[in-house]
């Protein structure tokens, strides 16, 4: 309905027009993180997955070998990716699967 056409549409123009408005967009998916996860470090298989962007670790694998994984709008290079505290920004991190699969990981505090 036009409801969810607006929402989609908010989310849209966070993602590509308005990035510091990402957090307000209720449609874009949000997984949260303690602190002491990202201090430690999480790989970005089990990232994926807990994201919701792969049903599997294997298929994040083979995502990221097709080149579709991206944190931060940068592309990720290998399966054995560490994200860790230092890779926020802004407070979050932007991860994305494909062209049009997003989620922002958030610190839990």
């Amino acid at each position: 309905g036009q409801q969810a056409a607006d929402e989609a549409l908010a989310a849209a123009q966070a993602l590509f027009e308005e990035r510091e408005s990402l957090d307000q967009a209720a449609s874009v998916p949000t997984c949260w993180l303690s602190r002491q996860e990202l201090e430690a470090g999480i790989g970005i298989v089990e990232l994926l997955v807990r994201a919701g962007l792969a049903p599997s670790r294997s298929e994040a694998r083979r995502l990221i070998g097709q080149g579709g994984v991206y944190l931060n709008d940068r592309r990720v290079e290998a399966a054995e990716r560490t994200v860790r505290l230092d890779d926020l920004e802004d407070g979050r991190l932007l991860l994305r699967r494909g062209k049009k699969d997003y989620c922002v990981v958030r610190l839990r505090e």
